[in-house]
């Protein structure tokens, strides 16, 4: 919390000790006034006591002009005289209410901090015992600490209808405070429902009393955690629900805030969207992910999805629909800033429908832009809309998948289990020639994983040719070639 220095002055009204009269001042304010940091005030100053009808007068005010300044004055002349002709930087009040002649009053600035207020009439101002607005100031607070006003009437005499009054007037103190300037931060939005496992993004706001903000995430969440920097926060894949805090520190102003986070449970999904792990030769520049869709109890009439691929190396290029599953659809994909793929698959007619069932809805071209292709990327749909025959959104499950690339005649040993895909040791060497071998042979069978691994791109670099799904000689030769660091088409 940012706090400014609180600005207090008194006002203290003291004029020359007389016999007789008891004059007094007061203000418009009584004894005691808050402004806000940075503020002003208003003061009507008023006489009272007065003895006798007054035909002018003369006051000298002086304060601490390093701590308060007058930034407007103004006398009471009856709307005259307009606007007083004073010498100093402030703005003058016109055409106040009161009985002094305009032409007859003015203000004069002595010096830093000193200014002379004169009054007259050709009448007389005011009746006997009644009291006299005599002048209207705006102070402004400049600085931290107490300063004193003093309005002193003896360098001017009083002059009343039967000649010089001779006035004692006791000292009035006047205490203006300036209040606390508070810096605040807002977290919107509060309350907060994030669905398992989806993230929802915070923000925070600053007050005008704070400097620039600088402000850190936390929670106290144990389904989910909030990035410290981003705001963005990330709901586990859970069956359970949870109700806990999110909070934003300031650090540049102290300001604190926290919201209600409601963490809704994983919904009880009709339709899933999920990427299966697929293998593909690390010399392909081209490669296409189909995207399977299991909707066992709901048609779909559209799709929106975001695929998102970590680390981020693939930038997509295109969509293909299934033209099994959903014929008549159009498919768009588009590579967004942030490394996604944004996927929009719908008929423009829209009339066609995909039906119930389970298998590839669609599939996306991607270009590998990531530099070395030796590791699996991981791909997985977010944020997805289905709309089902009426248009309504589907409740949706996503799962993530994969793209590894195919270590190139990597065959041996074979995968631990079926369908495991785990076959090789990451190493080609005579073991994997010998079972290049077996395969041509037909001495053994390759399982899937090594059917994917023994066909190899055959030739001599750069005349690369593609893998013909047939295993024979050609590939034996390129595996030689391997096991000996020699020039070849798999690692070209």
């Amino acid at each position: 919390m940012k706090k400014l220095l609180v600005c207090m002055f008194a006002l203290v009204f003291a004029l020359a000790a007389g016999p007789a009269f008891a004059q007094t001042y007061s203000t418009s304010i009584g004894t005691e006034a808050t402004i806000s940091p940075g503020g002003s005030v208003v003061v009507d100053i008023s006489v009272t006591g007065l003895p006798e009808n007054l035909v002018s007068d003369g006051v000298m005010l002086t304060y601490d002009n390093a701590l308060i300044e007058i930034t407007a004055v103004g006398i009471y002349d009856g709307g005259t005289g307009g606007a007083i002709p004073g010498t100093g930087p402030v703005a003058t009040y016109s055409s106040l209410g009161g009985c002094w002649d305009g032409a007859m009053t003015g203000n004069a600035w002595a010096g830093p901090g000193v200014i002379l207020l004169t009054v007259g009439t050709t009448a007389a101002c005011p009746s006997s015992g009644t009291d006299d607005m005599f002048a209207r100031v705006t102070f402004e607070c400049m600085g931290a600490g107490d300063a004193a006003i003093s309005l002193n009437d003896t360098v001017l005499a009083c002059v009343g209808v039967s000649g010089e009054i001779d006035i004692t007037n006791d000292p009035l103190a006047i205490t203006i405070h300036q209040e606390e300037a508070v810096c605040t931060a807002t977290i919107t939005p509060d309350p907060a429902t994030v669905v398992s496992p989806q993230s929802i993004t915070f923000t925070a706001t600053s007050s005008d009393d704070c400097s620039t903000p600088n402000y850190e995430w936390s929670d106290d969440c144990s389904n989910g955690d909030i990035d410290p920097e981003s705001g963005v926060f990330q709901a586990a894949d859970t069956d359970v629900a949870e109700d806990c805090t999110v909070s934003v520190e300031d650090t540049a102003n102290g300001a604190v805030d926290t919201a209600a986070l409601h963490i809704a449970e994983k919904p009880d999904c009709t339709v899933t969207l999920r990427v299966e792990e697929i293998n593909v030769n690390p010399s392909d520049s081209n490669l296409q992910l189909p995207v399977i869709m299991s909707n066992e109890s709901d048609v779909v009439s559209g799709i929106e999805t975001t695929l998102v691929d970590a680390p981020d190396s693939l930038t997509c290029i295109a969509c293909v629909p299934d033209p099994v599953r959903a014929p008549g659809f159009m498919c768009f994909a588009s590579e967004q800033a942030d490394g996604g793929c944004k996927v929009l698959m719908f008929d423009i007619n829209g009339a066609a429908l995909i039906a119930t069932g389970n298998g590839a809805a669609f599939a996306v071209n991607y270009v590998f832009t990531g530099g070395t292709f030796d590791e699996c990327i991981s791909v997985g749909p977010a944020d997805s809309l289905l709309l089902d025959a009426d248009d309504v959104p589907i409740n949706v499950c996503e799962e993530p998948g994969s793209i590894c690339p195919i270590v190139c005649g990597d065959v041996y040993p074979d995968e631990s289990s079926p369908d495991a895909n785990d076959c090789g040791d990451g190493m080609v060497n005579i073991i994997d020639i010998l079972t290049e071998v077996d395969f041509v042979l037909t001495i053994e069978v390759p399982s899937p994983c090594q059917a994917s691994r023994a066909d190899v791109p055959t030739g001599t670099p750069p005349d690369c040719i593609d893998p013909d799904d047939v295993i024979d000689i050609r590939d034996i030769m390129v595996l030689i070639d391997m096991s000996l660091d020699r020039e070849n088409c798999c690692t070209f």
